[in-house]
């Protein structure tokens, strides 16, 4: 099982200026930044870097965490009758992340249609820890860079009433809070 991690929120580093988050691919101009050092329990057994499923509870809890940021906390959704869930995640894996890595987790949303949310989320190495336990040698000297991306992911979220499980549309408010870069014009894929 994957503890939900402890993440805090954050300024973008100075480093990561417009030009530097498009040269990382990241589309949107104010996307949300958490730093991240992941310890020695997220270690997969046998290959000691961070598990793959840490990834997802990552992804997890930069979505969370930005809605809280936005006014959209789970509690608050809850007594609305209404949350957001997870129609479909995805990770393209570009190196590995090691326990003691400074890593910064950034998150965005692409587009909300009626009911749904494309979220972004980037995760970059900030500071290599040279002294991550099992971290063998070569790995350090392979990928030692800050600023390395560690993976990037997309998640499909879909807004429901709990109540009845059933898809329902967003208000106008939360669409302005969540700073979208775009809106399909398409119609919703039947669920």
């Amino acid at each position: 099982m994957i503890p939900v991690p402890e993440m805090v929120p954050a300024a973008l580093p100075s480093a990561f200026d417009a030009a530097t988050l498009r040269g990382l691919g990241v589309p949107h101009p104010r996307p949300f930044a958490i730093r991240h050092r992941p310890d020695a329990s997220l270690a997969s057994p046998g290959i000691p870097h961070v598990n793959n499923l840490a990834f997802i509870a990552w992804m997890d809890r930069a979505a969370d965490l930005h809605a809280a940021a936005l006014g959209y906390t789970r509690d608050g959704m809850a007594e609305r009758d209404t949350a957001w869930f997870v129609g479909r995640h995805e990770i393209t894996y570009h190196a590995e992340a090691w326990p003691g890595d400074d890593l910064l987790v950034l998150t965005w949303i692409d587009r909300m249609h009626r009911f749904t949310a494309e979220r972004g989320v980037l995760v970059v190495r900030t500071t290599a820890a040279a002294d991550a336990p099992g971290r063998p040698e070569a790995a350090m000297e392979a990928d030692p860079s800050p600023g390395r991306i560690i993976c990037r992911g997309r998640t499909s979220w879909v807004l429901v009433t709990l109540s009845t499980r059933r898809p329902r549309r967003h208000d106008p408010a939360m669409l302005a809070a969540f700073e979208p870069l775009g809106r399909a014009l398409c119609p919703e894929p039947v669920l």
